[in-house]
């Protein structure tokens, strides 16, 4: 009589990663040169998609170090930013990042922060007819966050009423690929509208949500 084969099947055994490796994987996914990043100035930092703080943005999964980015920059550079009026929009990046990294109530916080004063720069012709719809634009983006359709609407309503400003309509459009329209944004408002309760990069940056927020608009309105 033969003896039988006993098969022992072959154990594998895996590491589980803990919660420190997968954040120290993505500290090294989104590092960056922060001696070298500060040392940008402020519109390189700020449009520069192969440096500042988008190049690190488009990185998957880096929005919140992108966000963190924009804040060592304020930090550092405050006072120029300040004398150049550049500091509501750097706050807005940094907002916007943040509500994509679901840092909503910091997101919100920053994006107040971003209101624009209705009196701009000596010499800045124009200042108030841009700054006031785009605060209109600012509420309506914290409406959606909070999950205030209400206040969407009611926003979204006045940045739609807003006066075209003096000589938009004759701006020089040649270097640019997407023409802006006036009220500047209201295509990515009706996009909030129409995808409330998504999440903001969801939202934000779906072409599909900003196609039906049009065609809802245009029925409506």
């Amino acid at each position: 009589m033969k003896t039988p084969k006993i098969r022992l099947a072959g154990l594998a055994f895996f590491l589980v990663p803990t919660t420190a490796d997968v954040e120290a994987e993505e500290r090294a996914a989104c590092a960056y040169d922060r001696n070298a990043i500060l040392q940008l100035d402020p519109n390189m930092f700020d449009q520069d998609d192969k440096a500042g703080w988008r190049e690190l943005a488009n990185r998957d999964g880096c929005q919140a170090a992108a966000a963190d980015a924009i804040a060592l920059y304020i930090e550092s550079h405050r006072e120029t930013l300040v004398r150049q009026w550049q500091l509501p929009s750097f706050k807005w990046h940094e907002a916007q990042l943040r509500a994509m990294a679901g840092q909503v109530s910091q997101a919100t916080r920053l994006m107040r922060q971003s209101i624009k004063p209705e009196k701009g720069p000596e010499g800045f012709e124009g200042w108030t007819d841009y700054a006031l719809p785009w605060n209109q634009y600012v509420l309506a983006t914290i409406a959606f966050l909070e999950g205030d359709m209400d206040a969407l609407k009611e926003a979204r309503d006045r940045l739609a009423n807003s006066p075209m400003p003096p000589g938009f309509d004759t701006l020089d459009r040649s270097q640019v690929s997407v023409p802006p329209s006036w009220p500047q944004n209201l295509d990515v408002v009706d996009g909030l509208i129409a995808c409330i309760g998504q999440t903001y990069q969801e939202a934000y940056g779906s072409a599909h949500c900003r196609d039906v927020g049009k065609q809802e608009a245009r029925r409506k309105h």
